[in-house]
């Protein structure tokens, strides 16, 4: 009986030890994107884009295009920026519980 409990205890520690990893990630990349984002709007405002530096490629079945209209990349990491932060949210829910 006490060894599943601390079976159960030590399952849950390992699960919340994965889920602060992942959050750690998250964070770091939504750092990279609020860089990048700050970057894009600077580039836009001063009219100044250099299509090779901002760029998304979409490979899918051995084809692909690559999106370098800065404003759709813009919204494009916008959305992306938003979806971290929600998922970010989420797993601080999970730890606190």
């Amino acid at each position: 009986m006490v060894t599943d409990l601390l079976k159960s205890k030590l399952i849950m520690i390992n699960h919340k030890k994965k889920m602060v990893e992942k959050r750690t990630i998250f964070i770091d990349k939504k750092d990279l994107f609020v860089e990048f984002i700050g970057d894009l709007k600077g580039e836009i405002e001063t009219n100044i884009i250099f299509s090779n530096r901002f760029f998304i490629e979409i490979k899918d079945n051995n084809k692909g295009f690559r999106v370098t209209n800065p404003a759709t990349i813009l919204k494009f990491c916008e959305v992306l920026l938003l979806e971290i932060e929600e998922s970010i949210k989420n797993i601080e829910k999970e730890l606190i519980q």
